[in-house]
C-alpha cells in the first residue's frame, strides 16, 4: 500500500508531497572501491541496479548495455529490462534511460535482503559508475551538459516508477564527466533508513541532455545565418 504524505528531498531542497522521508542522492553503498574509467567503447555502457540493505549487502542487476536498445540485465534479483532512446533535436541530444520489471513486478518485496541482516533500504539506478565500474556513456560529439552543477554532479532528472509507469517520486539523477567525452551517473534511493518494500517500486527512469558537436550540414546552416544577419545589420 503507498503511503500517503511523502516529503521530497533533493539536493538538500524538499518538497511536500505524500507519509515517509524519500531522498535521491548522488552517494551511496559501493561494492566496488575504485571505478575503472576510460573503458567506454562508444554505445556500450555497463548499467547496475542494485538493492542494500540495513546489513550493508548488496545484490546487483547488471549489464553491458549497449545504447539505444532494449534488454535484459543479469537477474540478481528480479528480472529486470534496460532500455535507452537517444534523441537529437538540433545541436541538442537527449538520453533516456529506463529500468524496468519484468511484468511489471515490484522491485523490492517484503522480506528481501542481501545478508539477512535487515530489509532493503536502499536502491540504486546507475550507469559507469564505481558499482558499474565504470564504462560510461561515451559520445565523441559530448560538448557540455545542459544541466545546472551543483558543484559536485550535474542534475539530470529522475522518476522512480509505479505500477503502470506511475511515477512515485521525481528526484535527480547525478552526472559526472570522468573525461572529456564520457558521461556517467546515479542515483541513491531510500526512505529514512525504513524498508523499501511498501512503495510498490516497479522501476526508475533518467533523462539527460547535452549539446553536440553540429553536424557539418547545421554548422554551415548556422554560418549562413550568421551571415545573413551581418548583411541585414549593414
Amino acid at each position: 500500500m503507498m503511503k500517503t504524505a511523502l516529503v521530497l528531498t533533493v539536493a538538500g531542497l524538499a518538497t511536500a508531497a505524500s507519509a515517509d522521508l524519500i531522498t535521491a542522492s548522488a552517494f551511496g553503498p559501493h561494492a566496488v572501491t575504485a571505478p575503472t574509467y576510460g573503458e567506454a567503447a562508444g554505445d556500450v555502457t555497463n548499467t547496475v541496479n542494485a538493492i542494500f540493505d540495513a546489513g550493508g549487502g548488496i545484490i546487483l542487476n547488471s549489464l553491458a548495455h549497449t545504447v539505444d536498445s532494449s534488454e535484459a540485465m543479469t537477474a540478481g534479483f528480479r528480472p529486470t529490462t534496460m532500455t535507452t532512446t537517444v534523441t537529437t533535436v538540433g545541436s541538442t541530444r537527449t538520453i533516456t534511460m529506463e529500468w524496468l520489471t519484468d511484468g511489471g513486478a515490484f522491485m523490492v518485496e517484503p522480506g528481501d535482503s542481501a545478508t539477512g541482516a535487515g530489509p532493503v533500504t536502499t536502491l540504486s539506478f546507475e550507469h559507469g559508475s564505481a558499482n558499474a565500474a565504470g564504462n560510461g556513456i561515451d559520445d565523441p560529439d559530448f560538448v557540455a551538459y545542459n544541466h545546472p552543477f551543483d558543484g559536485t554532479s550535474y542534475l539530470g532528472a529522475f522518476d522512480l516508477l509505479g505500477a503502470g509507469g506511475a511515477v512515485l517520486f521525481s528526484g535527480s539523477y547525478f552526472l559526472q564527466l570522468p573525461s572529456a567525452t564520457e558521461m556517467d551517473g546515479r542515483t541513491f534511493i531510500s526512505a529514512g533508513g525504513g524498508d523499501l518494500s511498501g512503495f510498490g517500486i516497479t522501476g526508475g527512469r533518467s533523462t539527460w541532455s547535452y549539446e553536440i558537436v553540429p553536424a557539418p550540414a547545421s554548422a554551415a546552416l548556422l554560418g549562413l545565418g550568421g551571415f545573413a544577419a551581418a548583411r541585414r545589420r549593414r
